[in-house]
């Protein structure tokens, strides 16, 4: 018996992705990208929310280390998402990123000082989604940045907060 599976979907369609299909593929990924390790944890949450809140990516690499939820792992975890969405066997899961792009962005020099990883301050990872006619969509101030790490959970952020953030990712 000879089983085949099959996507079929157009190439360079350049479509202008609009607000509507922006904010399903959005919804979907809030919907479908887990929770941190740490946010799972009652013990853990708790006492961090009482010593230091509003660091949980630090806390998690703290605590855990690589576990999936450190900024790479989530990176992946998000474009494993998006890419299902764009190798779905669901033609409308494909649709929403008709005239969209996604990729992986890395800021920072990959610095392992000590007190940098404390603080969370050396490289990060994350994933972006950009409208194909974007020319250089890590410059775009309008790309969205789809990064889970910061409070281990999904959060989207415009490019032009992301390069505020770290002005060595312009």
């Amino acid at each position: 018996m000879k089983t085949t599976n099959t996507i079929s979907f157009r190439v360079g369609d350049s479509q202008r992705a609009g607000e509507a299909q922006i904010s399903e593929i959005l919804r979907l990924y809030k919907e479908r990208v887990p929770h941190g390790t740490i946010r799972s944890n009652r013990r853990w949450r708790d006492w961090i929310t009482n010593i230091l809140p509003g660091r949980w990516g630090t806390w998690n690499n703290l605590l855990y280390q690589q576990n999936g939820f450190e900024c790479a792992g989530y990176r992946d975890k998000v474009l494993y998402f998006l890419d299902s969405l764009r190798f779905s066997q669901d033609p409308k899961e494909r649709a929403l990123l008709r005239g969209l792009d996604y990729g992986p962005v890395q800021r920072g020099f990959g610095k392992k000082l000590a007190v940098e990883g404390l603080l969370g301050m050396s490289e990060h990872h994350v994933a972006i989604l950009y409208r194909t006619e974007s020319k250089y969509p890590w410059r775009s101030d309008e790309a969205l940045v789809l990064d889970p790490w910061p409070n281990q959970m999904p959060e989207i952020f415009i490019m032009k907060e992301f390069k505020a953030a770290c002005p060595e990712a312009s």
